[in-house]
């Protein structure tokens, strides 16, 4: 199944190349890691998941604007080492040190780029909406006990969209001549098996994720959430590259 031997070989290149993977981003995650305990300790929610105290409907001045700063500045330091990555795997850049090279234009590229393809996942999202709201009709209270079950079902097409538009953002990356979105759909045209069984190898994990994080609590449920957030992270840029090795550059797996 080629799905499955492409997710196969996303892994193995992270566990094959697990040095360079350290170098790439160990330090743009402790960048990441204290921005959101900074974050945390100032908005109150450190305090309210270490000492889980009686909730509390007022929110400390400055609350929304440190949570959107923290979150975007997380995102860029997350696209830093991602395009270090598709260019160490695709342009085989060596890695010296433990800290990638700030490549600003090639940064700000893939930034316009995830935007646009954000805002078109968004709207592949509006049949799934119909769906929901016709499952909700049709169930009546019952849809909630059972919601859980159509969580990975539902999400499975905007992942699908998403894959086949991400196409171009490893392009994108190593700086040749630009592939519009149109170019890296038309890629993986004839390849709707492979990337539905990526998405949904994808939504898969994500739910079981979200499914342990659910069955614990404080500390816990933040470092399991952090960790299996970033592992998924790293395992989805990879599908990513591995995705436009294959169906763009036509490279063996």
């Amino acid at each position: 199944m080629t799905s499955w031997s492409l997710f196969k070989h996303a892994i193995k290149m992270l566990v094959r190349n697990w040095k360079d993977v350290l170098r790439i981003f160990l330090v743009p995650t402790l960048i990441s890691v204290g921005i959101v305990g900074f974050a945390a300790q100032r908005t109150g929610v450190f305090t309210m998941v270490m000492e889980a105290p009686i909730p509390n409907t007022t929110e400390p001045a400055g609350f929304l604007g440190t949570i959107l700063v923290s979150a975007i500045i997380v995102f860029l330091v997350f696209i830093w080492s991602v395009v270090a990555w598709h260019r160490y795997v695709l342009n085989e850049e060596p890695v010296v040190g433990f800290i990638p090279p700030l490549r600003m234009k090639r940064i700000g590229a893939y930034v316009l780029q995830v935007i646009l393809i954000s805002l078109l996942v968004v709207l592949s999202m509006i049949p799934v909406m119909i769906v929901l709201v016709a499952l909700m009709a049709v169930m009546g209270s019952a849809f909630r006990t059972f919601s859980f079950i159509f969580e990975p079902g539902l999400t499975l097409f905007p992942a699908w969209v998403f894959l086949r538009l991400s196409v171009s953002l490893p392009h994108v990356a190593t700086g040749k001549p630009s592939m519009s979105l149109l170019q890296g759909w038309k890629a993986t045209s004839g390849a709707f098996g492979p990337v539905i069984g990526l998405a949904l190898i994808t939504v898969v994990m994500q739910f079981v994720a979200e499914s342990v994080a659910f069955l614990l609590a404080g500390p816990l449920a933040v470092i399991w959430t952090l960790g299996a957030g970033l592992i998924l992270g790293l395992i989805q840029v990879s599908i990513l590259t591995t995705l436009y090795g294959y169906y763009v550059e036509k490279r063996p797996i």
